[in-house]
């Protein structure tokens, strides 16, 4: 879900890589056949990774490719920056690694 108020969220993707599969949001990854998280935003942003409600990645950029290691339901969120402080833009929908 993006607020596209403060900025159109179009271009936006968040995947799964697991072998030779894309796995996308709502989806199921296999941690056996390996899993790496990959994120595009369509403006740099603070992108935070969220494992079990709990935050274990942090980025700032356009995209972000991170290897999954541990089971867990995943999820992402991207802020803009908005003077001193980030201003929430996308949340993601979970993909769990099972």
């Amino acid at each position: 879900m993006g607020g596209d108020k403060i900025r159109d969220a179009a271009g936006f993707t968040c995947y799964i890589s697991s072998g030779n599969e894309r796995i996308h949001l709502g989806g199921t990854a296999r941690l056996s056949r390996g899993a790496t998280l990959i994120v595009t935003t369509p403006a740099e942003s603070l992108m935070k990774v969220v494992r079990n409600g709990q935050v274990v990645l942090e980025w700032r950029g356009t995209e972000l490719e991170a290897n999954l290691n541990a089971r867990g339901a995943y999820r992402v969120e991207a802020a803009l920056s908005a003077g001193k402080r980030d201003k929430p833009w996308i949340y993601g929908n979970h993909m769990w690694v099972v």
